[in-house]
């Protein structure tokens, strides 16, 4: 695992004048920096806080970040109340900053999948332990368990087919729900996450369930973007409801391609187009109808989401140079359309559970509902 340095306090003061709201940006609310953050290098003052996120904007190779923890980087700041602009517009301190701050946001209206990394970055600092759902004891943890489980039926013929010690990535792993099971087949697993937050759980989560320095290693990186990675390093990759959630699908599921040697396996699954309208709440007909149409929903700062049907995944993974083995939909029942019939308080019983299993099969094969998926999960050959 890559280490990456703590930085010391900061106490600089930098102001500017209020910028009228309409050109306010989330990250232009504060710059007083007043306590130690985790940074790529050890920092001192203000300007060479503007020549770090300098780096970590502009520098696609740059080995410990990305432009999406530039993004975390700044929302910590920003929550935390570590960052503030107050003051005179003559600050030649925070010129490069500002500068900085209106390239960051330029970054996220070309690049939608960003929105995913503000909405996840409030998700972990609001509730981190709730979002941290491999372990909750909430209702949200339960469910995702579960799914994790209904995932893993699919997967089990195509991971059982792997060899003994078969170096697996799990490319946006998040606080990894699939760490445990992985390392129980003898997989060699690298975690791949675009949040440090979740990646240092993930990784806590592989220790403590019995994984050693030898088989569990993982970086911050976007998925669209494995710089670090050689060409044909894995010999399967995994990469559950990730994709569709950046900005450019092709562009990650590319990435994913190539790091995976030639005969391997893409793993992945993505949001089911008519599964996912009808499940979708708080949405005006207007809105449903949009997001039918273009096939993507896309909330400010919050979510960005493409959404795929059997026939579009199809053309996905054609045109990312793999041979689609299988295409299965999912989560028929929990988290979709027959979600009322889920009893969370149950789904740890083997009676409830095989209910719901018997249910997603019949969903699955039957020529009506099969296209309502909610989730369709993707098996590719590397060619």
């Amino acid at each position: 695992m890559d280490k990456i340095g703590e930085a010391p306090a900061l106490r600089a003061s930098v102001c500017v004048c209020r910028m009228p709201k309409e050109a306010m940006s989330i990250w232009r609310a504060k710059l007083q920096i007043l306590r130690a953050h985790t940074l790529p290098e050890a920092l001192v003052d203000a300007m060479e806080l503007s020549d770090a996120l300098r780096v970590m904007i502009d520098d696609e190779a740059y080995a410990c970040v990305t432009r999406e923890e530039a993004l975390g980087l700044l929302l910590a700041l920003e929550a935390e109340g570590a960052l503030s602009l107050d003051g005179p517009d003559d600050s030649s301190a925070l010129s490069e900053l500002r500068e900085l701050v209106t390239r960051l946001d330029a970054h996220l209206a070309q690049d939608p999948g960003l929105h995913n990394v503000v909405g996840d970055q409030r998700a972990w600092e609001s509730d981190p332990d709730h979002y941290d759902f491999v372990t909750a004891a909430s209702d949200l943890g339960v469910l995702k368990r579960f799914e994790r489980d209904l995932y893993l039926r699919h997967l089990e013929p195509h991971l059982a087919a792997l060899p003994q010690g078969a170096h697996l990535l799990d490319a946006g792993c998040g606080p990894v729900r699939f760490v445990t099971p992985m390392l129980e087949r003898g997989f060699k697993l690298h975690l791949v996450d675009a949040s440090k937050e979740a990646l240092h759980r993930a990784l806590r989560h592989g220790l403590d369930s019995g994984g050693h320095a030898e088989s569990l290693d993982g970086h911050v990186a976007d998925v669209a973007r494995l710089v670090r990675l050689a060409d044909e390093s894995f010999d399967a990759v995994l990469s559950m409801e990730v994709i569709c959630y950046r900005g450019d699908p092709l562009q990650a599921l590319n990435a994913l391609t190539r790091v995976t040697r030639r005969g391997g396996l893409v793993m992945l699954s993505v949001e089911g187009l008519y599964g996912a309208m009808m499940v979708t709440e708080g949405a005006s007909p207007e809105e449903l109808g949009e997001a039918l149409t273009t096939r993507e929903v896309s909330v400010e700062r919050d979510v960005h989401v493409t959404y795929y049907t059997e026939e579009t995944l199809r053309t996905l993974l054609v045109a990312a140079g793999l041979e689609p083995l299988e295409i299965v939909g999912c989560h028929y029942v929990p988290e979709g359309p027959f979600a009322q019939s889920v009893d969370v308080a149950r789904l740890d019983d083997d009676d409830h559970r095989a209910e719901i299993f018997a249910l997603e099969a019949q969903c699955s094969k039957d020529p009506v509902l099969r296209p309502l998926a909610r989730a369709w999960i993707a098996i590719g050959r590397r060619q």
